[in-house]
């Protein structure tokens, strides 16, 4: 279920629009350059899950490739969040 969800090209595309939404909405908001770090790699993460669902039927070790990479991104954008997060409030 969970990888008939997540191989899903749609839901992807709509992951990516959501991102350039969420950026576009906060951009005001993000006075310094360093802020801008978490949107960055949460959109890299849902452009590599789309390429990698667009990428399953013709190339399947790159998709494969190209989801470890999302991964790596998402987990990159929830600790450099955790982190902008950290210095927002202590500095």
């Amino acid at each position: 279920m969970l990888k008939k969800i997540l191989g899903n090209t749609l839901i992807s595309v709509i992951l990516v629009v959501l991102s350039v939404v969420y950026i576009i909405a906060t951009f005001r908001m993000r006075t310094e350059w360093w802020m801008n770090f978490d949107m960055f790699f949460a959109f890299m993460a849902a452009f590599c899950h789309l390429m990698a669902a667009l990428f399953t039927k013709m190339i399947p070790a790159e998709s494969k490739r190209m989801d470890r990479i999302a991964l790596a991104m998402f987990i990159i954008a929830v600790v450099s969040g955790v982190a902008e997060l950290v210095a927002f409030y202590c500095c």
